[in-house]
């Protein structure tokens, strides 16, 4: 009689193999679905918060294009630098939301981005030597945070049970 040799790894093994790459497998997709969605929830927040940038940027180009033209009509008004600058303040705080430090030569305003943030805009109001000449130079154009920042100090990923007495 011949003596039939067994494989090694009968059937028993291949199965159990095949059920861990189905298990590996089922665990990569899920993590990779949970990736995806964290990943859609993010690119929505950043769509999001870079639409209201540009909106508020939007805006501060519109107050700079009425200060412009207000500064320029100055400009041509004025008899000479002394006047135009002594003018500047009544003619470009009628903007919504602009103000003028007459001894810095600085106008500023600020567009709202979200509740937490703004655009802070300042200008250096100047003189134009020549007809092609700007009236002001942008000396900040920046985000800044709005209010006071609060730390967050809460954990909520373990609370301990207390026994009642």
């Amino acid at each position: 009689m011949k003596k039939r040799n067994m494989p090694f790894l009968g059937i028993g093994a291949a199965s159990i193999l095949l059920v861990l790459t189905i298990v590996s497998l089922s665990v990569f997709a899920v993590l990779t679905l949970s990736s995806a969605k964290g990943d859609e929830g993010l690119s929505k927040k950043l769509a999001d918060r870079t639409t209201r940038y540009y909106k508020a940027s939007n805006e501060a180009n519109r107050a700079l294009e009425q200060v412009d033209r207000k500064l320029w009509k100055l400009f041509q008004s004025s008899e000479n630098e002394e006047d135009y600058m002594k003018n500047v303040p009544r003619k470009v705080t009628k903007i919504d939301g602009v103000s003028y430090d007459k001894q810095k030569e600085i106008l500023s305003f600020e567009k709202e981005i979200t509740k937490e943030q703004k655009l802070s805009v300042w200008l250096k109001i100047s003189y134009p030597k020549e007809k092609g000449d700007s009236c002001f130079r942008v000396i900040k154009w920046k985000n800044e945070t709005s209010g006071e920042w609060e730390k967050d100090t809460s954990l909520p990923v373990y609370q301990k049970i207390q026994k009642k007495r």
